[in-house]
């Protein structure tokens, strides 16, 4: 099975011209996802019952689950739990209305090495995939409006 999460609007184009729905529906599976953080096809409603069923017998949206919360005055630290295992951890810092910074991670571990650092002792798994770096920032943005996001530590 392979993850819609991480397609572009035109490989989503692709993907329904091979299976033969109209162009039209990528729009609606990629607003389903990126604009209304859909999670499960079941509740993609805009597209036809068979197209849907096609489209769950191939695909699937990932999510990632929160494995640790952690919170403060104006922080919120969660730790995500990826599907292989691996942890990686999102920090939002919540200054007031105009200002809600979200820290995401791009990798697993950290390539770099400094001994000062925990993460560059723990060393570099991978970098994550694009659906994973997206579900960082949806599980965010699910709850609060985000105003700035950046990289965070890891070698990013």
């Amino acid at each position: 099975m392979n993850d819609l999460k991480g397609k572009s609007l035109a490989e989503l184009k692709e993907i329904c011209d091979e299976l033969g729905f109209s162009k039209f529906k990528a729009k609606e599976i990629y607003s389903f996802i990126h604009k209304k953080l859909g999670k499960d096809l079941e509740n993609l409603t805009t597209i036809k019952l068979v197209e849907r069923e096609k489209l769950k017998g191939l695909f699937f949206i990932s999510n990632i689950a929160a494995h640790k919360i952690e919170e403060g005055q104006e922080v919120k630290k969660v730790s995500f739990l990826l599907n292989d295992g691996k942890i990686v951890e999102t920090v939002f810092m919540d200054y007031g209305p105009e200002r809600k910074t979200l820290c995401i991670s791009s990798q697993v571990g950290c390539p770099i090495g400094c001994g000062f650092c925990a993460t560059g002792i723990m060393g570099f798994a991978r970098n994550l995939t694009t659906a994973e770096i997206l579900s960082q920032v949806y599980y965010f943005a699910e709850k609060d409006k985000i105003s700035n996001i950046v990289f965070m530590g890891m070698g990013e």
